[in-house]
């Protein structure tokens, strides 16, 4: 009987070891892998076009001032893709912002189709030159920090006539992919697939995100718009070359406002985050007085607005 005991006692004993080590020394779940990829890494880029002024390239801007005013302003951001080796299952898009008038504002996201259409250059000017732009008028406080694009003045040329002004060097809104030069922006309609200000054949629409700054607080300290929606994950996922291409368009038309996002070349580029595992999606702030509307299950709100110091 002894023995018999010792037996059952050494077997519990392993069948312990055995469970603690499966427990404690076997396979870990892998931790999630994020991975934050900037316009200004590998092949990024950043570049503001204008509808009103076609044949201008934004591409040096220090800041890119989104608005639809006399056509547009829309925000070209590219992201490479290639530190990424784990299929993304969460994205987040991080989108600083440097100044902006008083208000809530709204903006687009959209997604251009793979293809050739990632190869746009962002360039350093061109064809207009770019200027302060001119204090705001109506709601807006002080001056948008973007670029306003002004007639270049004409080179000397040897024989003493005016030369051209420098082709654009580089995205303008005449060569912008899965632009329409028709729209400077506007709000998507779901059900017709139209609307926006970029081309519909040619974009995936990925949702919207709205700028709160009525306090003027993103204009008085760092500030960044969070976007994230499953959408930009699904999006994401269908690469194929590993470059993908976002366009920002602004929904309302309004004369007085506007929101300078910052540009890798004023130090302030945008930022991709993405994940081999889920990530939430950030709230969305909405106007005063706007009827709250549930999101349905799994389904986060879009974008929430964060100041930081």
């Amino acid at each position: 009987m002894r023995n018999y005991r010792s037996v059952v006692g050494l077997a519990l004993i392993a069948l312990g070891v055995t469970s603690l080590a499966g427990g404690v020394w076997g396979a870990q779940p892998k931790p999630p892998v994020v991975v934050s990829i900037k316009t200004s890494d590998g092949r990024g880029a950043d570049a503001l076009v204008d509808t009103w002024n076609l044949d201008a390239n934004l591409g040096a801007a220090p800041a890119a001032g989104v608005k639809q005013l006399n056509g547009g302003r829309k925000l070209y951001l590219r992201f490479d893709l290639a530190s990424v080796k784990d299929p993304i299952k969460g994205a987040v898009l991080d989108l600083p912002v440097v100044s902006g008038s008083k208000g809530y504002l709204t903006y687009n996201v959209f997604g251009v189709i793979d293809g050739d259409a990632d190869n746009w250059t962002e360039g350093t000017g061109g064809a207009a030159a770019a200027a302060p732009a001119a204090p705001a008028k109506g709601k807006g406080k002080g001056k948008s920090t973007a670029a306003t694009p002004t007639a270049a003045p004409p080179a000397a040329s040897v024989s003493g006539t005016a030369a051209p002004a420098k082709p654009a060097d580089g995205i303008t809104a005449a060569t912008a992919p899965a632009v329409d030069t028709k729209s400077g922006g506007g709000k998507y309609d779901p059900d017709k697939k139209t609307g926006g200000g970029v081309d519909n054949s040619k974009t995936v629409f990925l949702g919207t995100f709205c700028v709160n700054n009525e306090n003027y607080s993103l204009s008085k300290r760092k500030a960044s718009i969070y976007f994230g929606a499953q959408e930009l994950v699904d999006f994401l996922g269908k690469d194929t070359n590993k470059l993908v291409t976002l366009i920002i368009t602004r929904v309302e038309a309004d004369r007085g406002s506007w929101t300078d996002f910052g540009t890798k070349e004023g130090g302030n580029p945008a930022i991709l985050k993405v994940s081999s595992e889920p990530m939430p999606f950030p709230a969305q702030p909405v106007p005063p007085g706007t009827p709250a509307k549930p999101a349905a299950t799994g389904t986060p709100a879009a974008a929430t607005a964060t100041a930081t110091n």
